[in-house]
């Protein structure tokens, strides 16, 4: 058995990363795959909602508190604590965090167990806790030879780990029929349609993260128009109305704005366009990756174009997020 935990307050595109990490493992294992997904009903974030449920293909079940405490307590007791109801007692809460450091049931975040799981024997960094593997930049290469009975936690933003298994992972990411509108999809099949998305939202006022900006977009526009003839532009965003406003001041083409639809939905309209625009964001990443046109074309902001503050270890951890084959922008 797998486990894998889908983080609460994640993005779809986050969340189809811990999932497809968690059914290769599972695959290469022959083994069951379960979902930690159960924090998503207590999270605080309303724009963040469970969304592999709009995949009819996946049917694994949630974990059970009983199914993470055979394989992690720790992290099966961080997991309850960390719910609404009891996050109000913060003194158990301390408490708690405290007495599963000492006996390094689960993972604790902060420089002690950084180390730990940096200098710790492969995978398995917590003395107790010998089925719990986190991602992290030192056991990047040896993902595969995880066991049986593991509790994968962390985001996998890299292919790497489940080329392996592409045709699967696209199978089980296949959009239930209610996600694709039938006059959009047509629309999109009928010319040199160009998904193009524009992520700013929070990001646009982060201190770590960078939002689209207009010297990516029209660097990206310029490229995929010398590259094919008379391309349509159709823009997916957060901020559709920013988009209204700039776009066409920075690149001068025919441009249709998708708004009024959910990122589901969205995202399957991207994967019927001919070619995609990616913005620093692992919702068009997934938008592209999932496109089967065979002579799609993909250009994605280079990694120093999602981080702000861009250090040694989020050059490693990031180096692989995107697939070597998309032309990247700096």
């Amino acid at each position: 058995m797998i486990i894998v935990r889908i983080v609460p307050g994640a993005g779809m595109g986050n969340q189809m990363f811990m999932y497809a990490a968690g059914l290769a493992a599972a695959s290469r294992l022959n083994t069951e795959l379960l979902l930690d997904n159960a924090d998503f009903q207590y999270s605080d974030r309303d724009d963040r909602d469970y969304q592999l449920s709009f995949f009819p293909e996946i049917t694994e079940r949630s974990a059970s508190f009983i199914d993470i405490w055979r394989m992690s307590p720790g992290t099966a007791v961080m997991n309850a604590i960390s719910r609404r109801q009891i996050k109000k007692y913060h003194i158990f809460r301390r408490l708690v965090r405290k007495s599963i450091k000492i006996m390094h049931l689960a993972p604790i975040h902060n420089k002690y167990f950084t180390q730990i799981a940096q200098d710790g024997p492969f995978p398995y960094p917590y003395k107790s806790s010998p089925r719990l593997f986190m991602e992290n930049n030192a056991h990047k290469n040896r993902f595969a030879e995880i066991p049986d009975n593991t509790y994968l936690r962390g985001h996998w933003e890299s292919e790497d780990y489940f080329a392996d298994y592409a045709d699967l992972v696209r199978m089980k990411f296949t959009f239930a029929q209610e996600c694709f509108d039938p006059k959009l999809t047509a629309e999109v099949r009928t010319c040199e349609a160009v998904a193009v998305h524009v992520r700013r939202g929070d990001k646009a006022e982060d201190n770590s993260f960078y939002g689209s900006n207009e010297r990516y977009l029209r660097l990206a526009m310029e490229k995929i128009s010398g590259l094919t003839f008379r391309p349509r532009f159709f823009v997916f965003s957060d901020d559709i109305e920013w988009c209204r406003e700039t776009l066409p001041k920075i690149h001068d083409t025919d441009y249709t704005f998708i708004e009024g639809r959910t990122p589901p939905q969205d995202m399957a309209l991207m994967t019927q366009c001919r070619h995609v625009i990616v913005g620093p964001s692992t919702f068009s990443w997934w938008g592209a990756w999932l496109n089967d046109n065979p002579n799609k074309i993909i250009i994605a902001p280079d990694i120093n174009l999602w981080y702000k503050q861009l250090t040694p270890s989020v050059i490693e951890d990031r180096k692989y997020l995107l697939p070597r084959e998309w032309i990247k922008i700096r």
